[in-house]
């Protein structure tokens, strides 16, 4: 009697247990499948914040070298950047799917304080650049404070406490021919982060 109760309870619910495994399988192939098509098709935009992402920025960035070092009279550019720091922790507690949430999140924010010309990249591991082109060293500080007084809108949305996220920003300006000169994509973005290091937005517990 046992085996045909067991077999009248335990073989619905596990093949009811295989159905949603395989819809949820065939979801993700379908979403990793519009995923990479989009990718094909905007290979600047960085799929899961939205942003451009490291291909396009390091395009960018070589332009504005450029742009400087011939027209250093004319021209200049500032680069900021925003970054999430003890990346595995966050990782850790949020999940890899609200974590996800919390870049787009971030991405949207940090978008909705841009001025029109500039354009807004996420690089991996948890950090954002904004180019700003023609923005010089006497108004970047502009630009960071604006970041700096709106950022509590990120984290709380996301069950985050004090201190249990922190955020830097980092932020360097290019101005005259000397301080491009023999100057990569690779310098500019080491320089960057380098920057980042001295300076905590906001944390939280």
């Amino acid at each position: 009697m046992w085996p045909a109760v067991a077999l009248l309870t335990i073989t619905p619910l596990t093949t009811y247990l295989m159905y949603l495994l395989d819809h949820q399988l065939l979801k993700r192939k379908a979403l990793a499948a519009e995923l990479a098509q989009l990718q094909q098709e905007k290979p600047d935009l960085e799929v899961i914040t939205g942003a451009l992402n490291a291909r396009a920025l390091n395009i960018a960035v070589a332009r504005e070298l450029k742009l400087v070092f011939y027209h250093e009279e004319d021209y200049r550019f500032t680069l900021t950047m925003v970054k999430i720091d003890f990346l595995e922790n966050i990782v850790n507690f949020l999940g890899n799917q609200k974590f996800n949430r919390l870049l787009r999140a971030t991405a949207e924010h940090l978008n909705g304080m841009l001025f029109t010309v500039d354009h807004l990249y996420y690089i991996g591991a948890g950090r954002f650049v904004i180019l700003s082109p023609m923005l010089g060293a006497n108004n970047a500080p502009i630009m960071k404070k604006k970041i700096k007084s709106h950022i509590d809108d990120i984290a709380e949305e996301f069950g985050l406490a004090r201190n249990a996220l922190v955020l830097r920003m980092g932020q360097i300006t290019y101005s005259s021919q000397d301080r491009v000169k023999n100057r990569n994509v690779e310098d500019t973005l080491t320089q960057l982060e380098r920057s980042a290091e001295t300076d905590i937005v906001k944390e939280y517990l």
